[in-house]
């Protein structure tokens, strides 16, 4: 899955690149590897290897220890 963020809205919140992540939903939140690829002068951008469907949501992984299981197993 490859995906974007805006600097503008990581700028004004005073997030960094390196604290996006892509989440998948099995019943709870997995935090995928998500792999930072470039930027533009707008936007961020990602990439993150799914091996199924379901709900997905990119969020900043911003706290140390936060339970999330962090494999897609």
């Amino acid at each position: 899955v490859k995906f974007r963020v805006s600097k503008n809205w990581t700028k004004e919140h005073g997030y960094k690149p390196n604290q996006i992540s892509l989440l998948k939903y099995n019943g709870y939140w997995i935090q995928l590897p998500t792999k930072f690829v470039g930027n533009d002068s707008r936007y961020y951008y990602f990439e993150s290897n799914v091996s199924s469907f379901s709900v997905f949501a990119i969020a900043v992984t911003r706290w140390d220890n936060f339970p999330l299981n962090v494999t897609d197993e």
